[in-house]
């Protein structure tokens, strides 16, 4: 299967997830879940389901609980919506970009308050 054409499926596949985690799913442990992306295998019959929660590790460990306990579903319901040649098994990994990327803006901003970085703050010429 060529790049541009998994890339769409991926696209696809995060797009119903997201719409039924948010719609279908009455679970009040994924209220605060983001699905930020797929990848499947080239088969098409694994795919790699990342998601984001805002809070504390035990709000991600409840969250990924409660969407191991849904994969059947969310599974099926893909299944209603989207035509491919096969559904995929579900795995749900936690994405830590995020995570990471607060942690460098807050690192920098406390770099620049302590004086460590230069100001961004356009300098007035004399």
């Amino acid at each position: 299967m060529s790049d541009r054409r998994m890339f769409q499926v991926n696209e696809l596949l995060r797009q119903e997830i997201s719409k039924i985690v948010l719609t279908e799913l009455s679970d009040p442990r994924l209220q605060l879940v983001t699905v930020t992306g797929v990848s499947t295998s080239a088969d098409l019959k694994h795919a790699r389901v990342y998601y984001h929660v805002h809070g504390s590790a035990e709000a991600r460990q409840d969250s990924l609980e409660g969407l191991q306990g849904a994969r059947g579903r969310v599974r099926h319901l893909l299944g209603q919506r989207v035509r491919i040649k096969f559904i995929p098994e579900l795995a749900f990994e936690y994405d830590d970009r995020l995570d990471y990327a607060q942690h460098i803006f807050e690192t920098l901003e406390q770099l620049k308050t302590e004086g460590g970085l230069p100001s961004t703050e356009p300098r007035e010429e004399e």
